[in-house]
């Protein structure tokens, strides 16, 4: 990269608002961006979060429960 940068042209078009990746690699600045992804099963604990929103509520804590080495015992086994 001992070559002075130089702009590429957008790869869609002037009237476009996208880099080529040519550009993107040769730039080595840091560009804003978002991805959007699917969470999955967060909707039981985007629910809590509103209902905690109230005032002079506090947002739930939310645990983890540890596994053992993946063996977990169901709830009618630990109960024998």
């Amino acid at each position: 990269m001992a070559d002075p940068y130089a702009p590429v042209e957008a790869a869609l078009g002037p009237d476009e608002n996208f880099l080529s990746l040519a550009d993107i690699l040769m730039s080595q600045e840091r560009l804003p961006c978002r991805a959007e992804v699917a969470w999955p099963r967060l909707a039981a604990f985007l629910a809590r979060v509103d209902a905690a929103a109230a005032p002079g509520k506090a947002l739930p804590e939310v645990r983890a429960t540890p596994r053992r080495c993946g063996l977990q015992r169901s709830a009618a086994a630990r109960r024998k």
